[in-house]
């Protein structure tokens, strides 16, 4: 919206992971072309969600096991590795998707960047910042069988 509250540009977004797990934060992303005013103001709202069962055999249990996030002396980039941790002597997983979400200071989302992989369960990725310096990394996982 303008600063006046006309409605100038609107697009979907869509969430990086099919599943978010109770108490994580995962961020919609959308990009918006130039031009854009220089004074605007962005809002949303969730047009759709889906609960799904804790049994449903369509996602296998993922846990991350962070290693490593280090930053970069200006705080614009970090490199995250680490792990997928699976269910013991569960189904493997064909496809696992790791999403890195860097913050910022003040706790607003600074970038993100999302890693596939066909079964191999360790991970790296590099994670700039759309703007400002990054604080922390938070890293999010989706595996199916």
């Amino acid at each position: 919206y303008t600063a006046k509250g006309v409605n100038f540009t609107s697009q979907v977004a869509d969430g990086s992971l099919n599943i978010l797990r109770p108490g994580h934060t995962m961020p919609l992303m959308a990009h918006f072309g130039p031009p854009l005013p220089d004074e605007f103001e962005a809002s949303s709202e969730v047009l759709s969600a889906l609960a799904v069962a804790d049994d449903d055999p369509r996602y296998l249990e993922a846990e991350v096991k962070t290693e490593a996030a280090n930053l970069d002396a200006n705080g614009s980039q970090a490199e995250v590795s680490g792990e997928v941790r699976l269910p013991d002597g569960g189904t493997q997983a064909s496809l696992i998707w790791v999403l890195a979400v860097a913050y910022g200071d003040n706790g607003a989302i600074v970038g993100a960047r999302k890693w596939k992989s066909d079964g191999d369960t360790r991970f790296e990725v590099t994670v700039y910042s759309l703007g400002g310096e990054i604080d922390h990394v938070e890293v999010l996982a989706e595996a199916r069988p």
